[in-house]
């Protein structure tokens, strides 16, 4: 199966390409925007240490915290933005449908607040097991257990969650229904999107060990991080069709 998607996915790359260029460079702005802000979060724990917090939020710095709320706010709202476009573009593949970047594009607003919907829903799920594993560490010596063994299943959830917008896309259906059926398909197939998902780690890992401060070479690794994604999402899409014929 492997095979035949790859064929796929290379037969489409010029289909990809302006994908690939914009969503490449809006990461290296936003790549630009997090180091700012990552700077900013060091200062403020130094300030912190030091007992002046009050300092650097009545000094200009608060601008710049201002800015990392805005910078998580573009992009979760930027998200689905992107997600549906590659999402649609993908099933054109799968279903080898003409693909029209203009047609995709005006479609795609019918799936942005759906998508948005699957995604806050997923976030809010992994925020309720992160708070759960904090709470666990307060209770002593099962604590210990509790937080392994809620740590184990998020990862679960998240795996067999994470299909629930290729499923939304393709068979284009309701928030409820998508984060149902996509679960039932993330289940259905879990060790399969595990492997993957770990090889995915395993290359970006790699990818995230070239430092350097030179924007080309930075761009070339974002693009090449995007179009392993976007076979990732091709992936799991061809689950979800898949998962009608078994």
């Amino acid at each position: 199966m492997l095979g035949e998607l790859f064929k796929k996915y290379y037969k489409n790359i010029t289909n990809l390409l302006p994908y690939l260029i914009i969503k490449s460079i809006f990461d290296v702005v936003l790549l630009r925007l997090s180091f700012i802000n990552f700077e900013i979060s060091q200062l403020m724990y130094i300030y912190q240490d030091r007992g002046e917090i009050t300092e650097i939020l009545s000094s200009g710095y608060k601008d710049y915290i201002i800015g990392g709320i805005i910078f998580l706010l573009i992009s979760f709202l930027t998200t689905p933005v992107f997600g549906v476009f590659i999402g649609l573009i993908n099933k054109r593949i799968l279903d080898n449908e003409k693909i029209d970047q203009i047609k995709i594009v005006k479609e795609s607003l019918n799936y942005y607040f759906r998508y948005l919907g699957v995604v806050s829903v997923i976030i809010l799920i992994i925020i309720g097991f992160l708070v759960m594993i904090v709470l666990s560490g307060i209770v002593p010596i099962l604590g210990i257990f509790l937080i392994i063994g809620l740590f184990i299943f998020m990862i679960y959830v998240m795996i067999i969650y994470n299909v629930c917008t290729e499923y939304l896309i393709y068979y284009n259906t309701t928030v409820g229904e998508a984060l149902k059926e996509g679960s039932t398909v993330g289940k259905k197939f879990f060790f399969r999107i595990l492997i993957l998902s770990i090889i995915v780690k395993g290359i970006s890992k790699i990818l995230d060990k070239i430092h350097t401060n030179n924007y080309f070479i930075i761009l070339i690794i974002i693009i090449l991080t995007i179009a392993i994604d976007i076979f990732q999402v091709l992936y799991r899409m061809n689950l979800c069709k898949i998962s009608k014929r078994k």
